[in-house]
């Protein structure tokens, strides 16, 4: 490098970094020495500035990736999910559709085998209650005694058979159907049990309405059987407004009430359930005294 060479000289970027960031060779000899260290730290800041600015940027593309990662985790999650709602929820169907069924059947079997099978009984003690002497009166007794126990057998028997399975449904519809759950009501229990429909009141996918009767007839039961109410009422009816128009079923009583845990039992879960099948809205709502059990079809 000649005699310019001897001149160079060597300067940290940054004395104040335990290890300098690098070095700068300048040529040697100026008359302000000043000049070597503003040069310096100029350019050390420059330096740091950029070393700091790919340190952001590598943190940026870092979380850029993380966020990708975790945006494809999740939305392969919610994919997942929603399979699985979807999957739940067609195994509720098709469980609520079997019970469905194996409700119709039994009550079918309870109507055309036992019923008939104890009518043919009732039949034959009828037979051989004609064919008793009247001397012997204990035995007249006896099988008069035998009639009437066949004869509520059967009323029974057909009273749970239409529990079960609402025959007049389809062909009558539902306001037929809940009518005479009430009028079983009534010949079961000292009860005064009013019944009130309006002719708005319609609804004709027998799926829905196999649902709302499904909740009517566990209220009714519940007030029937747990409420110690002396008076009970079912209304059907329409609202217009507010807007969509609905249908309400509704069973309202005046006994003690529902318990501290309203949704805690097997009945209410069904009611609850029932309702959620078909869109509807369950309100169970205390009063004083009393109870009101409200099922809603919106758009009805």
């Amino acid at each position: 490098m000649g005699e310019r060479g001897r001149f160079f000289r060597g300067i940290p970027l940054d004395e104040k970094q335990s290890e300098p960031l690098g070095y700068i060779l300048l040529p040697g000899g100026a008359e302000e020495p000043a000049v070597y260290d503003t040069l310096r730290d100029e350019l050390a800041s420059a330096l740091k500035g950029t070393l700091l600015l790919d340190q952001v940027r590598s943190h940026e593309r870092r979380l850029e990736e993380e966020v990708a990662r975790r945006t494809a985790q999740l939305t392969r999650m919610n994919d997942e999910l929603t399979k699985e709602i979807d999957r739940r929820q067609r195994l509720e169907r098709e469980v609520l559709e079997i019970s469905n069924r194996t409700m119709q059947r039994i009550g079918q079997d309870l109507h055309d085998d036992l019923c008939q099978h104890l009518a043919g009984i009732a039949m034959l003690a009828k037979v051989l209650r004609g064919g008793l002497s009247p001397a012997d009166p204990a035995a007249v007794a006896s099988v008069d005694q035998i009639s009437e126990l066949l004869a509520d057998s059967i009323s029974r028997a057909r009273q749970i058979a239409r529990g079960l399975h609402p025959a007049g449904l389809e062909e009558h519809g539902l306001t037929a159907a809940i009518e005479e759950l009430v009028e079983s009501a009534r010949r079961q229990f000292p009860v005064a049990v009013e019944f009130r429909a309006s002719p708005e009141f319609s609804l004709t996918d027998t799926d829905s309405a196999l649902q709302v009767y499904r909740i009517v007839q566990e209220a009714l039961a519940n007030a029937l059987k747990h409420a110690g109410s002396d008076r009970i009422e079912v209304r059907l009816f329409r609202i217009d407004t507010p807007r969509p128009p609905s249908l309400i079923a509704e069973v309202t009583d005046n006994g003690v009430g529902l318990p501290s845990a309203p949704r805690g039992g097997m009945g209410l879960r069904i009611m609850s359930y029932s309702a959620e099948t078909i869109g509807a809205e369950l309100d169970i709502e205390r009063l004083n005294p009393g109870t009101r059990v409200s099922c809603r079809i919106p758009g009805a």
